[in-house]
């Protein structure tokens, strides 16, 4: 739809605040007499919204994180793609590279996280196939990074599916037979193999 979304790093503290911005032709977004919603006095305090400071000077930005929540807000990528769910379509994915997550922007502006521990995300980018990769930095020489993030959809939960095929049958004793005595590959859920729920992975 033609939107142009920016991230702003916040600065001077106590306001300090990282922010979205929609940009808009001509719009001011307030720097450096405001940060977050908030307006910067003189003595750098911010009791007062910009928006009631200085009405209808400035625009607001769509979402303002304290340092809290958010360190060095960067990335940023709308996912038009198909490969994750349809409920991902439109929305915009930001990223923090102090606090190293990667959240999502809905069409109706609810903020939803995404990914906790992603490694220093500086920037976003959605490949032609769908996935997500983002691009991790480093302080040290040479151990920068990217990485891809793909969908996988769930398997549903089924007691006592041992092989992962999503049902259960005598092929699950089969491989249940074949891990404990015939050197076979573990379950890739212990749980579901306890088709008995008795907190043990037996053939009893």
């Amino acid at each position: 739809n033609g939107d142009i979304h920016v991230n702003d790093v916040g600065s001077f503290p106590p306001c300090q605040a990282e922010e979205v911005n929609r940009i808009i032709r001509g719009g001011n977004y307030g720097w450096s007499l405001c940060e977050g919603f908030y307006a910067f006095e003189q003595d750098r305090s911010c009791p007062q919204r910009c928006a009631v400071r200085y009405p209808g000077q400035y625009q607001d930005p769509l979402l303002a994180f304290n340092r809290t929540d958010s360190a060095v807000i960067t990335g940023g990528a709308f996912y038009r793609a198909n490969q994750f769910p349809s409920e991902y379509g439109g929305n915009y994915f930001f990223a923090d590279l102090g606090r190293s997550w990667i959240k999502r922007l809905t069409p109706t502006h609810e903020v939803i996280d995404f990914a906790i521990n992603a490694s220093k995300p500086v920037d976003l980018k959605v490949s032609p196939d769908g996935s997500l990769y983002y691009l991790s930095h480093s302080y040290s020489a040479g151990q920068g990074a990217v990485y891809k993030i793909q969908y996988t959809a769930q398997q549903q939960f089924v007691r006592g599916d041992a092989n992962s095929d999503g049902r259960y049958n005598i092929g699950d004793a089969l491989y249940i037979l074949i891990d404990l005595f015939g050197g076979g590959k573990e379950p890739q859920c212990v749980g579901a193999a306890d088709a008995n729920d008795d907190s043990t992975y037996s053939i009893a």
